[in-house]
């Protein structure tokens, strides 16, 4: 399976392997979606809410594993896994 950024429409491929492999890659790369809130703090119509982030100390499957990447799906810009 691989792990896939998608922004606006332009797809990249940041890692392929088991979901363990992923998962690994996901929290060792934080900022590879961390950047949302820091964008947000610096928006002039921020509200106060940050964008919730992946709790990924639990996922034991694919479906868990996009679950919590949904949580920082921003239309344009997401994180999704191919099989």
């Amino acid at each position: 399976m691989k792990l896939v950024e998608l922004n606006e429409g332009i797809r990249k491929e940041l890692v392929s392997g088991e979901l363990k492999d992923l998962v690994t890659w996901l929290q060792g790369n934080t900022d590879s979606y961390t950047w949302i809130n820091d964008e947000e703090e610096h928006d002039p119509s921020f509200d106060g809410e940050l964008t919730e982030m992946p709790n990924l100390s639990n996922v034991e499957t694919l479906d868990d594993l996009q679950s919590e990447l949904n949580k920082v799906d921003l239309g344009y810009w997401s994180l999704v896994v191919e099989a």
